[in-house]
């Protein structure tokens, strides 16, 4: 979505005008929802194209790096005024995106008051909009973002690489919340028993070979790999 002012010098009237219809769509509706397995390959080609763009090496990702290596503004809500913050909660209370005319850099806007691991998930999940050509806000271009954000944040394979089995141990390693590694060991749990693609596969190798983790988690590492997975 474009609009002529620049973020900071938006009315309320015309940032409400600017504002992308929110999405109401429930977990439940979410599951329901089908992605051919060609599509899921996109999505991990798309996030592996995402990895080489900003030279992503490094567990957990580096959100606020990789949005600005790929010449995004991040900007919080707090930087504007009340009656701004609160257009901004009503049409989404966690980020949006907005394009501006004259400006190459689309404008993440996030909401601050989330915690940081929230924070990192929403920023990722507007990324995934643009990175995978969404053009409107629906409840299959939802699904497609959380895929993708999930995928980048936590990919599975190495989970499985590495035995990482336990919820807590993928939170700290990650810096995820214990809900989001829930998820992503359910979706390991899932993947083990899907037919790989030739995508699948390369997938697994790039991000295998690609990541380290920050020595500070080493130890956590260190004790997943000892344990038999699961």
């Amino acid at each position: 979505m474009k609009c002529d002012q620049t973020p900071f010098a938006l009315a309320p009237e015309s940032f409400a005008r600017a504002m992308p219809n929110p999405v109401e769509v429930s977990d439940e509706d979410l599951a329901k929802i089908e992605l051919p397995g060609w599509r899921y390959d996109q999505i991990m080609e798309a996030v592996l194209s995402m990895y080489d763009k900003v030279d992503a090496h490094l567990m957990p990702l580096p959100v606020f790096d990789i949005a600005n290596g790929l010449e995004y503004s991040i900007v919080p809500y707090r930087a504007y005024g009340a009656r701004l913050h609160e257009v901004l909660l009503k049409t989404s209370e966690d980020a949006l995106t907005l394009q501006f005319r004259g400006s190459s850099r689309p404008v993440i806007l996030y909401n601050d008051r989330r915690p940081p691991k929230r924070i990192n998930y929403s920023i990722l999940h507007e990324i995934a909009h643009n990175e995978l050509g969404h053009q409107e806000h629906c409840p299959l271009a939802e699904k497609e973002a959380n895929y993708f954000a999930g995928l980048a944040l936590c990919p599975v394979d190495l989970l499985d690489h590495y035995g990482i089995c336990d919820v807590r141990k993928v939170a700290r390693l990650f810096s995820v919340s214990d809900e989001f590694a829930i998820n992503r060991l359910k979706a390991l749990h899932n993947r083990r028993r899907a037919t790989f693609s030739e995508v699948a596969r390369r997938f697994r190798r790039n991000v295998i070979t690609r990541f380290h983790f920050k020595k500070a988690f080493q130890m956590d590492l260190f004790a997943a790999t000892t344990k038999t997975p699961e």
